[in-house]
């Protein structure tokens, strides 16, 4: 491992948590809504189905699917909260930046990524979401870092192949 060329340290709470899972669960919505739009032409084509009990019944898997992604994380920033409280109970998160990858560092738990395995670099205003494989994500509070900061992490996820 190299020397860091950047590291901060943020404290974390459950409001950033809570922020940072619903911007995931916005992605995760997003996408049943398209395999919704993609599927339900399809499948009437496919039937040939016209009646109102056909709709209902594509309209209520919709409401259910998009219910339970909405509960699921809705419930998740607590548990993440708690896991979180048991790997650093000073509540903060040290995160060190070099050009091979970045480490993730708590009182009691660490992880390290490379900058060429990424997936995607989700960015929001007041969290990015490092798509590190399928559905699972580092978040980063990129409101508590500085533009420096934040521009090498767009760099190096360029470099590095993630979509930006």
């Amino acid at each position: 491992m190299t020397e860091p060329q950047h590291t901060f340290t943020f404290a974390f709470d459950l409001p950033f948590i809570r922020r940072a899972l619903r911007r995931d669960r916005n992605e995760a919505v997003l996408k049943i809504v398209a395999i919704y739009a993609i599927v339900t032409p399809l499948l009437v084509w496919l039937m040939g189905a016209d009646s109102g009990l056909f709709y209902g019944i594509l309209g209520g898997g919709f409401v259910a699917t998009v219910t339970f992604v909405i509960s699921t994380f809705h419930k998740g920033g607590k548990h993440v909260h708690q896991i979180w409280q048991q790997q650093s109970p000073s509540g903060t998160i040290r995160y060190e930046l070099d050009d091979a990858g970045y480490t993730v560092q708590m009182d009691n738990a660490s992880s390290r990524h490379e900058w060429q395995g990424l997936r995607r670099l989700w960015q929001y205003p007041d969290v990015w979401l490092i798509e590190i494989i399928k559905n699972q994500s580092t978040f980063f509070p990129a409101d508590a870092a500085s533009p420096e900061i934040q521009d090498y992490i767009r760099e190096r996820c360029r470099v590095g192949g993630a979509k930006v």
